[in-house]
């Protein structure tokens, strides 16, 4: 089994539970972010969402981000740093791991590519029905639409002239295609209140003037890897649910208040229920679903959220994120072969071929508790013998870094558990070397 398809493997397991951890914890920070707007709300799930998707392909030793949030938490005196080990002969993954056999991975990542291609192809689509759009407009707006573009788009920071509008039978709604293309249904404009009217298009131009377009489409590119799990769609929702009340807060600016805009979204919705909305590929006024919670959130009496209460949220938000993180690295999975059925599939090999100690529990080495003129960096040299039980044995220093922390680096290694050394499928005693390295932040 090639090291790249473990390495697919373990990044599927752990999808499975660190998305999970991330939207409990984005869903907490937005209960913090409420407070101070919408802005705010929409950028922690964007991070969520990135969290999401890399978070499962990192790698961090987690003696390290234990140390790390213990520092954090412990204040300028207490003892901090990374502690990370080595195994000079063989390598040892000391990240909690699962063993699998080999038939049971492959169905697993063909089952992965498969569901991966889809959901491209679904992307493709959609981006092709948008182009289909773009391109099969069916004439040009009026003019009293035009006029409104040249009074909005500068207030909403768009250039003159950069703002194009048409008209499209494949939308029953407002709609922003592209770069800066806006789509309205034939006669939108004649059928629609001025006042309604100035609030669709000011809303389309906020989309504009943030290239939401364009974002949702690398949003969708890069949640690829991960788009098998529901809750990551759940995320995109609340995305794009955000994000619409991001560009009602950016309308209601350019026109006469939030609770006239508000009257505007109601009368809009009432007359496409009628007209009916169709399906739209593109990024609309209407597309997220969520118009009672766009016109509760304009029309709620607003907080005013002083510098401080929002450094004080920004803070929280921050922290929460950091856990999260640390969190999600240390209980990280690894995914092994199982070495057995590797033998059985190989018969030509040696029969009596020895196999190392695998790492199936470790102990974190205590950073020496000492003042801050005696703490240092550097590695010291533990030799052992791994005997038939998984057990360390003969624990001793071959390289000393300090007594104090040869000390603690005998302490943890005698901690350890291993899955014994083999030779021809009998567990046997093994030595070892493992290094140990002390780092203080």
């Amino acid at each position: 089994m090639k090291a790249f398809e473990l390495w697919w493997m373990g990044y599927i397991a752990n999808c499975l539970w660190m998305v999970p951890l991330v939207f409990v914890a984005a869903w907490a920070a937005v209960i913090l972010a409420q407070r101070v707007g919408a802005a705010l709300v929409h950028k922690v799930w964007v991070t969520a969402l990135m969290m999401e998707i890399f978070l499962p392909a990192l790698t961090v030793p987690p003696g390290g981000i234990r140390s790390m949030l213990f520092g954090l938490w412990s204040g300028g005196d207490a003892p901090g740093g990374t502690v990370k080990f080595r195994m000079t002969a063989s390598t040892v993954h000391a990240s909690h791991g699962i063993t699998l056999p080999h038939w049971a991975i492959a169905s697993v990542l063909a089952a992965y590519l498969c569901a991966t291609l889809y959901f491209a192809g679904q992307l493709l689509w959609r981006i092709a029905k948008a182009g289909e759009m773009a391109r099969s407009v069916c004439g040009p707006v009026s003019g009293e639409v035009m006029t409104s573009l040249r009074r909005l788009a500068p207030a909403l920071g768009l250039e003159d002239g950069c703002v194009l509008a048409a008209e499209s039978v494949h939308i029953g709604a407002p709609a922003t295609v592209g770069r800066g293309l806006l789509l309205l249904p034939p006669g939108f404009a004649e059928r629609t209140a001025e006042e309604d009217l100035n609030a669709a298009l000011a809303h389309e131009c906020a989309h504009i003037a943030r290239h939401d377009f364009l974002k949702n489409i690398f949003y969708n590119t890069l949640a690829l890897p991960c788009a098998f799990h529901p809750l990551l769609g759940v995320t995109k929702t609340r995305i794009a649910a955000s994000r619409e009340m991001v560009c009602d807060a950016m309308a209601a600016g350019t026109l006469r208040g939030k609770e006239n805009y508000a009257r505007s979204l109601l009368r809009l919705a009432s007359v496409l229920v009628e007209q009916g909305r169709g399906e739209i590929h593109a990024i609309g006024i209407f597309d997220a679903n969520n118009l009672e919670d766009r016109v509760m959130n304009l029309t709620q009496k607003t907080i005013t959220s002083g510098r401080a209460l929002r450094l004080a949220m920004l803070t929280a938000c921050v922290m929460l994120g950091a856990i999260t993180v640390g969190s999600a690295l240390t209980l990280r999975l690894g995914v092994r072969t199982d070495g057995t059925e590797e033998a059985a599939n190989h018969p030509s090999s040696d029969p009596s071929r020895v196999t190392m100690p695998v790492l199936i529990h470790s102990e974190q080495p205590e950073y020496p508790r000492v003042s801050p003129e005696d703490r240092l960096s550097g590695t010291c040299l533990v030799s052992l013998v791994v005997d038939e039980q998984g057990l360390p044995q003969e624990v001793h220093i071959l390289r000393s870094l300090r007594p104090d922390f040869d000390r603690n680096a005998i302490a943890a290694v005698k901690g350890y558990r291993f899955r014994p050394a083999t030779s021809d499928g009998k567990p046997i005693a093994k030595d070892l070397k493992i290094e140990v390295r002390f780092a203080y932040f």
